[in-house]
Protein backbone atom coordinates (compact mmCIF):
# COMPACT_ATOMS: atom_id res chain seq x y z
CA UNK A 1 0.00 0.00 0.00
CA UNK A 2 2.68 2.44 1.00
CA UNK A 3 4.57 1.96 -2.64
CA UNK A 4 1.42 2.42 -4.41
CA UNK A 5 0.10 5.79 -2.43
CA UNK A 6 3.95 7.52 -2.96
CA UNK A 7 3.74 6.45 -6.70
CA UNK A 8 0.47 8.39 -6.97
CA UNK A 9 1.46 10.81 -4.78
CA UNK A 10 4.57 11.63 -7.07
CA UNK A 11 3.32 10.26 -10.30
CA UNK A 12 -0.27 11.42 -10.85
CA UNK A 13 -0.84 14.02 -7.64
CA UNK A 14 3.06 16.06 -8.51
CA UNK A 15 3.40 16.17 -4.97
CA UNK A 16 7.85 16.68 -5.41
CA UNK A 17 8.40 15.52 -1.95
CA UNK A 18 6.80 12.35 -2.98
CA UNK A 19 8.69 12.03 -5.92
CA UNK A 20 12.22 12.44 -3.92
CA UNK A 21 10.98 10.05 -1.31
CA UNK A 22 9.96 7.32 -4.32
CA UNK A 23 13.26 8.06 -5.95
CA UNK A 24 15.14 7.28 -2.27
CA UNK A 25 12.94 4.85 -0.85
CA UNK A 26 14.15 1.04 -0.41
CA UNK A 27 11.71 -0.47 1.74
CA UNK A 28 8.76 -0.01 3.91
CA UNK A 29 8.30 -0.49 7.64
CA UNK A 30 7.06 -3.47 8.34
CA UNK A 31 6.76 -4.93 5.15
CA UNK A 32 9.11 -7.37 3.89
CA UNK A 33 13.15 -6.23 2.45
CA UNK A 34 12.50 -5.42 -1.51
CA UNK A 35 13.42 -2.78 -3.99
CA UNK A 36 11.88 -0.70 -6.47
CA UNK A 37 13.65 0.14 -9.35
CA UNK A 38 11.69 2.72 -11.99
CA UNK A 39 13.55 4.16 -14.49
CA UNK A 40 12.32 7.69 -15.08
CA UNK A 41 13.33 9.40 -18.92
CA UNK A 42 12.96 12.75 -19.86
CA UNK A 43 12.80 15.93 -17.94
CA UNK A 44 10.76 16.09 -14.87
CA UNK A 45 7.75 18.18 -14.70
CA UNK A 46 8.39 21.26 -12.96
Amino acid sequence: MTWSVTFLDALVRGIPSARETLTTMTNVKEGSDDRLVMPLTGPLPP
